[in-house]
């Protein structure tokens, strides 16, 4: 600079160089942003049966074992146990007079899963006469609660009803039918032979089971030290913990029937709301009842699968009504 001092010179020369560093970062920032805008995936297409393709994306995400609000709350909340979220496909299949099946594809299976375990208010669209009942005080006889108080016979008897009342929207040579004992252990644990369907770690991190809550109502019970769910009972399928399939309630709520043979007896895995012996919560626990059985912590999930000839849930048209329970 011509007629001014080596010291206005070096001031003028430091903030000419502060203003370029500014510059230089505004404009990386603006470069970084845009990549990685560029390089968000596209959303999965999500086919409902009878509606055209529409775009949409649903990602897993784990619960804690902090009794949720509501069942975004519960989608919203990541666990550390599950994998980290991937698209998941669904399939909603309509039901009889405005119900509606929700349904996971897992891939392992090349089949469909029941989102949830069934509800009381699908199973009413098949028997509107159906009550799940109470256990002391407590209603288990919600809509959104799962089916209790069915036997086996009956839940076949429901897979037979959905396959043809939803003939005409599930895919052609599918049915549905009760999960077998490896379709179950698949559901149970995610794809990475977990011990517990949360994961390895004890105790659970999701899921109802015979928690601190159980404790509250009834003092005298043995329950799971340390771990609350919220709820005394069973509780509504949405707010029952999910998995990194997308799957809810495979572990806890109530049992669920499959297709497995004991002898003469079928088995129930799963656990349920009143379960706190550790070994009975592994994912290779299961038990072993009557088909005529039933109970006020025993339900089920139903299966989509491709081929009819896998299915071994024929239903004798012998069957009689259940009359005995469990216990």
């Amino acid at each position: 600079m011509v007629g001014c001092s080596f010291g206005e010179f070096m001031k003028h020369t430091m903030y000419a160089a502060i203003l370029l560093m500014g510059v230089a970062l505004v404009l990386t920032g603006c470069s970084t942003a845009s990549t990685q805008q560029g390089a968000r995936a596209k959303p999965e297409m999500i086919i409902h049966p009878g509606e055209a393709a529409r775009p949409e994306v649903m990602t897993h995400h784990g619960t804690t074992n902090k009794p949720p609000r509501t069942s975004e709350e519960t989608a919203s909340t990541t666990s550390t146990t599950n994998k980290p979220a991937i698209p998941i496909r669904t399939m909603t299949v309509a039901l009889p007079q405005g119900g509606k099946t929700e349904l996971v594809y897992i891939p392992a299976l090349d089949g469909w899963a029941g989102k949830y375990e069934v509800t009381n208010q699908e199973y009413r669209k098949f028997d509107p006469r159906h009550n799940s009942g109470f256990y002391k005080s407590y209603n288990l006889n919600c809509p959104r609660q799962p089916v209790c108080e069915v036997s086996f016979s009956n839940a076949l008897a429901f897979c037979e009803w959905m396959n043809k009342a939803c003939a005409a929207t599930i895919p052609t040579g599918s049915c549905f039918r009760l999960p077998d004992k490896k379709e179950w252990m698949t559901l149970a644990q995610s794809g990475d032979n977990r011990s517990y369907p949360w994961g390895n770690e004890w105790p659970p991190t999701q899921g109802n089971f015979g928690d601190m809550t159980l404790k509250d109502a009834f003092p005298s019970w043995q329950v799971i030290d340390g771990y609350r769910d919220g709820f005394v009972v069973s509780c509504p399928v949405e707010l029952s913990g999910t998995n990194s399939l997308g799957l809810y309630g495979v572990g806890g709520n109530v049992w669920e029937w499959t297709s497995e043979r004991n002898g003469s007896a079928r088995v129930i895995r799963g656990s349920c709301w009143n379960i706190t012996i550790r070994d009975l919560l592994r994912c290779l626990y299961s038990c072993s009842c009557e088909p005529s059985d039933t109970s006020n912590d025993v339900g089920f999930r139903v299966m989509l699968m491709p081929d009819p000839t896998l299915s071994t849930n024929k239903l004798p048209v012998s069957v009689k009504a259940p009359t005995t329970k469990r216990y």
